[in-house]
């Protein structure tokens, strides 16, 4: 289904390398780079029970600067190599899959994510296709419902409000995506309650 409701809401969220450290380090070795290796979306409409969802993404990526990832990051996210060798694509190809899908409306993710992706199109040289004015970061809608953002990631944000989702797995995207939809709609976040970069007053 495609949908250019100009009042969409676009909920994504990225895994992208890490090694024991690097959270801490900052990846700030000179050989770390956060490159991304999976990005998950949702396309949601407003309805009166909530954002439902219209349309759906996953895109796996593979790394190019360090093309095998670390056993942490396979720890932490489940990703393994196998699955990465068999579906990643280019970061070039998921940046224009993921700005086909994001056309309209606000992109949303809990933290600033679209930085991420202004990180890898540096580091591939990639032209960046200028989201940033419709990215919402997520933080400031949820510490206004008085949640402290430190102490859940987009992967267990959902556990506040003592809800169940299936198959739930942190650090995995998809199942981010997922914890983050159930959040907002718990705390009835629709599209005039985010506020993004081009917003005036």
């Amino acid at each position: 289904m495609t949908t250019t409701n100009h009042r969409t809401v676009v909920i994504f969220d990225t895994e992208y390398t890490s090694w024991e450290g690097s959270v801490q380090r900052g990846w700030s070795e000179p050989w770390e780079h956060r490159e991304l290796v999976q990005l998950a979306a949702v396309r949601t409409v407003e309805t009166a029970a909530g954002l439902e969802v219209v349309d759906a993404l996953e895109l796996i990526v593979q790394p190019q600067v360090n093309r095998e990832v670390s056993d942490y990051f396979v720890a932490l996210t489940g990703l393994d190599r196998e699955r990465i060798a068999a579906e990643g694509i280019s970061f070039q190809q998921a940046l224009e899959a993921f700005t086909r899908f994001g056309h309209a409306g606000r992109l949303c993710s809990y933290g600033d994510d679209m930085l991420i992706l202004e990180e890898n199109c540096r580091l591939y040289d990639c032209a960046d296709p200028g989201l940033r004015n419709r990215f919402c970061n997520l933080h400031a809608a949820v510490t206004g419902r008085g949640i402290d953002v430190t102490q859940y990631s987009s992967g267990t944000l959902f556990q506040h409000f003592g809800l169940s989702l299936d198959k739930n797995r942190a650090h995995d995207a998809v199942s981010d995506v997922q914890s983050l939809l159930a959040s907002m709609n718990a705390m009835n976040l629709g599209f005039d309650d985010l506020q993004c970069g081009s917003d005036h007053g």
